[in-house]
């Protein structure tokens, strides 16, 4: 009887193991890319303002890894598990573009978003993140016609393109799995950030650069990513920013003067970032053993963590405290530190940010955008006028006049981004290259909170700065025609 007892629990044991195994099968998602087309191929869609609207409407986008909009351009890059492209081809379709821009006879400004999603995202037609992102992309050429407008021809033609990084963040769709799933996608983040991922982001940062020096302030880019996105994103360029602090130190030796710093790109934006706090230690350490920051730096690197974050605050905890449960650390590396991503470990914050209640009852304050039916409403504010035609009055004065227009942002110090407060409780008492803001539930609601005004108003306004204070420091020959 106990063999036949014993047989009956080890075909059952037999049977629960097969079903969860058949249940996880079907729970996972493709191992394909959605922007190429079964070859391999990139092709071109012109999206209009009512091509998202019917599931039939949508049909032929489906495979698109270059979206044509009226206002701007948005190119796919999707990477594998091990990091590499899917197809080739997204990034030659993506350099094409970005050389058929350069040698334009206009000689157009351009400005480069690039986008790395997180955790339960992917690249497909739908998706919220995508959507989201489409709409900053809209809102943000908007501001650039009223700009341009305002400028009365002093700006010139300026093109907005879109990169929009994709990969298997979204591996599983049902329960539990779904929910397991985040430290094996923790890992693929990893090789994303270490593969073909890199070169593509050091072709932009040199792009910009090569443009820049030819025709002075003509590009601009922005890298923002979010949860293991944003992960992906510091692995990808943690190095070269430490080279780059690093070389502005040597300088300053060299010169004697206070240099500032270069950064990949114009700004880098993290928000939510799921990686450890121990792996941003060596750039905190650079910082903190720099002799002086110029009051003109701009910060290169932002950092924004909501304090209602349950998945960086509880989940990442817990899961790095099991994974590093038999490490050993040494006195610069407490366990603290390999436990926490790096927006929750306190002496890393130097900033803190909030929306005041009048702000928050008058602009809806950490409302997200809505998606639905393939489009997102972002509650994203008109660009202020006012706003505008400072900035425009400003790159109109000479260098000296404009460098006093310019009132440089301190710490510590108090400013207003929008409908952001931002507090700087940092030591330093010059401006920072690095910020890493502790943001509460009225700027970053949850975990996902990302598309939302206050966020949006606090890229949009660093951005500004940053260009401004560029444009300042190299103006343009002749500019006056621009």
């Amino acid at each position: 009887m106990l063999s036949i007892a014993g047989t009956r629990m080890r075909r059952l044991g037999i049977f629960v193991w097969v079903a969860l195994a058949a249940a996880l099968a079907a729970s996972c998602t493709r191992n394909a890319p959605y922007r190429t087309t079964s070859t391999g191929d990139v092709v071109e869609a012109k999206v209009g303002a009512k091509s998202l609207g019917t599931s039939a409407l949508r049909a032929p986008l489906l495979t698109s890894g270059i979206e044509i909009h009226d206002d701007y351009r948005l190119h796919f890059l999707e990477f594998d598990d091990q990091g590499q492209l899917y197809s080739a081809a997204q990034f030659h379709g993506l350099v094409d573009a970005l050389e058929k821009e350069a040698a334009g006879p206009e000689k157009a400004r351009i400005v480069l978003v690039l986008y790395a999603h997180g955790w339960k995202n992917n690249a497909s037609l739908c998706n919220n993140n995508v959507c989201c992102f489409r709409t900053f992309l809209s809102r943000l050429a908007a501001d650039v016609r009223t700009a341009e407008k305002r400028s009365n021809g002093f700006l010139g033609p300026t093109h907005v393109i879109g990169v929009y990084v994709g990969w298997r963040g979204l591996s599983a769709t049902l329960p539990p799995f779904k929910a397991l799933s985040f430290w094996a996608r923790k890992r693929v983040a990893g090789n994303v950030a270490q593969g073909e991922l890199v070169e593509a982001l050091s072709f932009l940062d040199r792009y910009q650069k090569h443009l820049n020096k030819e025709t002075p302030n003509r590009c601009r880019l922005v890298m923002m990513g979010h949860s293991l996105g944003g992960a992906v994103l510091y692995s990808a360029v943690a190095n070269i920013l430490k080279s780059r602090i690093t070389e502005a130190r040597v300088k300053g030796v060299l010169d004697g003067q206070v240099p500032t710093i270069e950064g990949f790109g114009d700004l880098v934006v993290l928000v939510n970032p799921a990686f450890e706090a121990a792996l941003y230690a060596p750039l905190h350490e650079l910082i903190e053993t720099f002799p002086a920051f110029s009051p003109r730096q701009s910060p290169l690197l932002v950092v924004l963590s909501s304090e209602t974050d349950t998945t960086t605050r509880v989940t990442f905890k817990v899961g790095r405290w099991l994974e590093t449960v038999f490490q050993r650390t040494g006195p610069r590396s407490p366990r603290k530190m390999l436990v926490s991503t790096v927006g929750n470990y306190d002496p890393f914050v130097t900033h803190r940010a909030t929306v005041p209640d009048e702000a928050r009852e008058k602009a809806g304050g950490s409302e997200r955008g809505l998606v639905k039916n393939c489009e997102c409403t972002l509650p994203m504010s008109e660009a202020d006028v006012g706003s505008l035609d400072r900035f425009v009055e400003i790159l109109r004065l000479g260098p000296e006049e404009s460098a006093k227009a310019l009132t440089p942002t301190l710490c510590p110090g108090h400013d207003r981004l929008g409908v952001v407060e931002l507090d700087c409780v940092a030591p330093h008492p010059s401006g920072l290259p690095l910020w890493v803001v502790r943001a509460d539930n009225s700027v970053v609601s949850g975990h996902s909170g990302f598309f939302t005004r206050p966020v949006t108003d606090l890229v949009r306004n660093l951005v500004a700065r940053r260009i401004l204070e560029q444009m300042v420091a190299s103006p343009a020959p002749g500019s006056a025609s621009r």
